[in-house]
């Protein structure tokens, strides 16, 4: 099934009654140093604090009728959005966390009430041992990004900018395994210039576009939970070959930069994976035009307050 704007549109209609609409603030770039016009898309106000609720209820609604349970892999944002998806439509989930997640994302994983299994390793790790599940008990797998349903459903936070940022330039956008970047570029197309943004120990699209296929790679640093997949999606591939204008890492310290800035001058709280698209401006890494509208796609906020606040 191709995944079009058409199709992104229809997914919005759909889970329409269960997402939040997530607002976008002008702020004064000077604040940050920069000189472009700053908008900020304030996606980590989603349910479950993270853009990943909208592909999980996509998933659900679409698989009304599918066998149970939905099994899912997930550094933490997406089994926490499939957990409480779940919950709300009176399914039964089991999710699989890898013990490299944050204590606190494994705790929200947990609240949902599904079954929780921590698994040593990282998102890979929890991959493979939710497909051997699946394999040896049944169920129905959902993948945390290359899914139709999943990357459809994150496409719908593209729409919305769209149509709250008429006249924007440049989407910069997080990356781990391809999921969103793929839905805002299915729904934004050539609209705006897309750009992907990744750390340096996170560099999965990178990668890939440099080898000219996809690669696998080792994953490592701050944006790890979020941004860990070591593998790109063949959707994501598929799309951003087509849509996305670049791709740029940022460093670690950089993306700590980003949050405290975040924090400091907004009063917005950020994990990591959601800090990149700052970052990158912060560092000079992106570079925008004076007269540039850049949406920043803050992505989530599963995060420990302390460890931002501090």
């Amino acid at each position: 099934m191709a995944i079009t704007r058409e199709s992104i549109e229809e997914t919005a209609a759909r889970i329409a009654p269960y997402i939040r609409h997530t607002p976008v603030i002008a702020v004064d770039s000077s604040d940050f140093g920069l000189t472009c016009r700053l908008i900020l898309k304030l996606e980590m106000l989603q349910r479950t604090g993270t853009f990943k609720f909208r592909g999980a209820i996509n998933l659900m609604l679409e698989s009304q009728d599918s066998v149970e349970p939905i099994v899912a892999a997930s550094g933490g944002n997406f089994a926490f959005a499939i957990g409480h998806a779940a919950a709300i439509l009176g399914k039964k989930a089991h999710l699989f966390v890898p013990a490299t997640s944050p204590a606190a994302k494994i705790d929200r994983v947990r609240a949902t009430k599904a079954e929780v299994t921590v698994i040593e390793g990282f998102y890979a790790d929890a991959l493979e041992a939710s497909r051997k599940h699946v394999a040896n008990n049944g169920g129905l797998l959902a993948h945390a990004y290359d899914q139709v349903e999943v990357v459809d459903g994150a496409g719908t936070c593209g729409l919305e900018i769209l149509a709250q940022v008429p006249d924007v330039d440049t989407v910069l956008v997080p990356v781990g395994g391809g999921g969103l970047i793929a839905g805002i570029a299915a729904a934004i197309q050539d609209d705006a210039k897309i750009i992907a943004i990744e750390t340096e120990q996170t560099p999965t699209l990178y990668a890939t576009r440099a080898a000219g296929e996809i690669v696998d790679v080792d994953v490592g640093g701050v944006a790890v939970s979020s941004l860990g997949s070591k593998r790109l999606g063949d959707i994501a591939w598929e799309i951003t070959q087509r849509y996305v204008d670049d791709s740029l890492l940022v460093n670690d310290d950089s993306v700590r930069e980003a949050q405290s800035a975040h924090w400091s001058t907004t009063r917005l709280i950020v994990e990591p994976g959601a800090a990149v698209g700052m970052a990158s401006l912060l560092s000079g890494v992106y570079q925008p035009r004076s007269d540039e509208t850049v949406v920043v796609l803050l992505s989530g906020a599963n995060v420990d307050p302390a460890s931002v606040v501090s």
